[in-house]
């Protein structure tokens, strides 16, 4: 009798240490003996394996009760080398990951068939997990998840990713403006000739032949090309915008699902390339070159003009450029306005991509899940996205007249690297974004949202650039977007998502080939269309066409048409 109750009392004190610990971590594979401790694999997770924890790291897991420790490698095919082999291990998985469902280094497909599968994927449904919890309990992922901005960013059914925010677009068009000058482009204000940049499409192609073919450096030399891309074909993108192509997949006038690689409309936009690529005004050999090729382009005056990121990387770019005593001689266009003559009359823009660039999901062995809600959740609220942008209030930094004033001598004692540095007075200086902090995405205006319940930053040219903050901030100026009407839109059925995973696949191994005339603009591409779409009912027509049936089923139940 008194084993057995025993056996009681051992059982009872068993299952009170359980409930309690599920208030906490949950039971069952939650909880270790590290407790409140979360491995988190991150973009440039590992700039901070194994780092000192500095005052900011400290108070961030003094406020959410984690244990911060970080993995990762800068955002390439390595850095998913180094991830699938944790994910398919499953006792090694991280807890916390960071993840873009589209990039082609995952796989088009992997996120949607095997992370996020209901029944046997890699990472958690976020609504389920917050239904464990009262409403209100993590805030700001609710506000995220339901806002007009990001919830329909969906996979089965179901918010597994939690968006990490940032520019709807970011892209910028830079333009060497003695080149503008050297080949007529410019206006005179009083005795001074000041750079004119291209406005339409017609006038963009006009100054790509002519800083090919009119010495446009003065050397003497036929040595120049009017414009290098990114070997990516989204590098294109205010070139193809110009023609009325509307960025990934949008709803055409019949109501059905097109994607911008396979419309009519490209086709047209890579006649116009394809035709530039031919008169020797594209650099060559684009498609092949390395990462960041085109940069080192710019930089050696090869060419006048270079599309890229036009925030964080301004600093980059004008720190070459101004070491090569250029750096007064750049600057930033709006992007092309397509004409009666090419494109489409009046479109424009750069592609806006939703203000998201992957996100955060939470591992089915995290060992903490409570502890990695708080954390995520407190990384979006207003109190976390200032400690993590700026560090501690009134210690790393001030507030003057609603400006942010940085206290250098308090940012030197946290050790080298741990914040963006920009040169003050001739000597770098950390005046910048408390490093760690910048893994978590940009800082949300919640006031905003209370008010018209929209998503909007609290990000300035001065903040992201304070060394090139005039040009920052007209680049910024600069942006139209040209904008799908499914942008941050992923909430389709396995059918839809197979065929546009398939048509994704097909149609951009074909834009690269056809620019540079691998590929013919008129049978390869009806062959390409068929591949994708079918023709006269065959079993690819069928599919296709089952496709837009469940997509039109989705849209019509989420309210897009």
């Amino acid at each position: 009798m008194k084993k057995r109750f025993r056996k009681i009392i051992t059982f009872l004190l068993s299952l009170t240490a359980c409930v309690s610990a599920v208030s906490f971590a949950g039971c069952g594979g939650n909880n270790t003996e590290s407790g409140n401790a979360l491995r988190i694999f991150v973009n440039n997770g590992n700039a901070f394996d194994g780092v000192e924890k500095d005052r900011i790291w400290q108070e961030i897991e003094k406020k959410t009760g984690a244990e911060m420790s970080f993995e990762g490698l800068s955002h390439s095919s390595a850095y998913y080398t180094k991830l699938n082999p944790l994910m398919n291990t499953i006792n090694n998985m991280p807890d916390i990951v960071f993840v873009v469902p589209s990039s082609e280094e995952m796989g088009l497909s992997s996120f949607s068939d095997k992370w996020t599968d209901p029944n046997k994927g890699l990472v958690y449904n976020y609504d389920e997990l917050l239904e464990r919890y009262p409403k209100g309990t993590y805030p700001y992922i609710e506000k995220l998840l339901s806002s007009e901005q990001y919830k329909y960013i969906m996979h089965n059914n179901g918010h597994y990713i939690l968006p990490n925010t940032t520019s709807n677009s970011s892209w910028g068009i830079y333009f060497r403006t003695d080149w503008l000058i050297n080949i007529g482009y410019y206006t005179m204000v009083g005795e001074e000739k000041i750079a004119r940049y291209p406005v339409t499409i017609d006038e963009y192609t006009d100054v790509i032949r002519k800083f090919t073919f009119n010495d446009p450096d003065g050397n003497g030399l036929n040595d120049t090309y009017g414009f290098c891309p990114g070997k990516g074909e989204h590098y294109w993108n205010p070139f193809y915008s110009a023609f009325g192509v509307t960025p990934d997949w949008d709803i055409n006038a019949d109501g059905d699902l097109e994607y911008m690689y396979s419309s009519a409309e490209f086709k047209e936009f890579l006649k116009w390339a394809n035709g530039l690529y031919k008169e020797g005004c594209i650099y060559p050999t684009f498609t092949s070159n390395q990462a960041n090729a085109e940069r080192d382009l710019f930089y050696q005056g090869k060419t006048g003009m270079l599309i890229t990121n036009a925030e964080s990387h301004v600093y980059f770019i004008m720190k070459k450029m101004t070491a090569m005593g250029k750096g007064d001689k750049v600057g930033f266009a709006y992007p092309p306005v397509g004409t009666a003559k090419t494109g489409k009359e009046g479109a424009c823009g750069f592609s806006d991509w939703g203000a998201w660039w992957g996100g955060f999901c939470i591992t089915k062995k995290c060992r903490n899940i409570p502890a990695a809600l708080k954390l995520l959740d407190y990384m979006l609220s207003p109190e976390g996205s200032d400690l993590r942008t700026y560090g501690i209030k009134d210690v790393h930094y001030t507030v003057e007249n609603g400006e942010i004033i940085p206290n250098v001598e308090e940012r030197l004692k946290e050790g080298g690297g741990k914040w963006e540095e920009f040169n003050v007075n001739g000597a770098a200086s950390p005046v910048g974004r408390y490093s760690l902090g910048t893994i978590f995405g940009y800082p949300i205006d919640w006031d905003n949202y209370e008010k018209d319940g929209s998503i909007k930053f609290k990000i300035t040219a001065k903040l992201i650039d304070p060394e090139n903050e005039k040009m920052v901030a007209d680049a910024m100026d600069k942006v139209v977007l040209n904008t799908s009407k499914l942008v941050n839109f992923t909430a389709f059925g396995s059918t839809v998502v197979s065929v546009m995973n398939n048509t994704q696949e097909k149609t951009k191994a074909f834009v690269n080939n056809a620019i540079i005339g691998k590929s013919n603009l008129e049978k390869d591409w009806d062959d390409l269309i068929k591949t994708v779409k079918g023709e006269n009912n065959n079993p690819q027509n069928l599919l296709w066409k089952k496709m837009q049936t469940s997509a039109k089923e989705t849209l019509t139940k989420m309210g897009k048409i």
